[in-house]
């Protein structure tokens, strides 16, 4: 940001203050010659490193959770609150499949690797004021997809299903306006609450009854799956923009 002239800065800032804190509260955003409007008002931001790493000692998202707030100052009824968010998630997922030959009994061992295809979504909300109670300025749905390796063995005797892990990491970025914001300070919570996920398998599993190959059975397969989803890191951050900033930096 260049210096603003005097001129610039009175006409920047609202009558409701001292002369002597215009440098403090309004953060004029123009330069001098530049012929920019001074829009900008108020700025802050919060990026929380690691605020949900153990859902075990940490809320789980599964309900709705804060993850940053920030709080804005000098906003009159006809300003503009402009938000941007980013934040990393993970999910880490892990069980087993189960297989049902419907009877039939294998020769010999069979190894087999079967695809699942696992997606999980999570909802991001912006609040004024309270999370529920005060008003929702935007809300995103973001999800990620994943191919997992399950693998199970199937012997003459017994199905012996074969655990699985993996970690699906996403980003999400949003931005949104808020307007209409009553005069004064407000602050701004970003929530995340992750849904329940969907696992399926990819193909049917054919399940050979007899040593020679002759004669096959369609398996069904039965996958049970354990999520777990956690916040890496969030940023937020909110500037308040006066829209009746008309005049120029000259």
């Amino acid at each position: 940001m260049g210096n603003c002239n005097k001129d610039c800065k009175k006409d920047c800032c609202k009558k409701d203050h001292n002369k002597k804190d215009h440098n403090k509260k309004c953060d004029c955003c123009c330069t001098p010659g530049s012929n920019q409007k001074c829009l900008l008002k108020y700025f802050d931001f919060v990026e929380n490193i690691t605020p949900n790493v153990s859902p075990s000692t940490l809320l789980p998202i599964l309900i709705e959770t804060e993850i940053a707030r920030i709080t804005l100052k000098e906003i009159h009824t006809d300003d503009r609150i402009n938000l941007k968010a980013k934040v990393d998630w993970n999910i880490d997922l892990s069980g087993t499949i189960n297989i049902n030959t419907f009877g039939a009994v294998p020769a010999t061992r069979i190894d087999m690797n079967v695809p699942l295809f696992h997606i999980h979504s999570i909802i991001f909300k912006l609040w004024r004021d309270a999370i529920g109670s005060g008003t929702l300025v935007c809300q995103t749905n973001d999800f990620r997809s994943n191919i997992l390796d399950a693998r199970v063995t199937i012997t003459p005797t017994a199905t012996l299903p074969i655990p699985f892990v993996s970690t699906i990491t996403a980003t999400t970025s949003a931005s949104c306006t808020d307007i209409n914001a009553p005069k004064g300070a407000h602050t701004y919570f970003l929530t995340a609450t992750a849904q329940v996920g969907f696992t399926f398998n990819t193909q049917i599993v054919p399940v050979t009854v007899n040593a020679a190959g002759t004669s096959t059975t369609l398996a069904s397969v039965s996958p049970s799956v354990t999520t777990n989803t956690s916040i890496g890191s969030a940023y937020l951050d909110g500037s308040v923009i006066d829209e009746n900033g008309t005049k120029l930096c000259k």
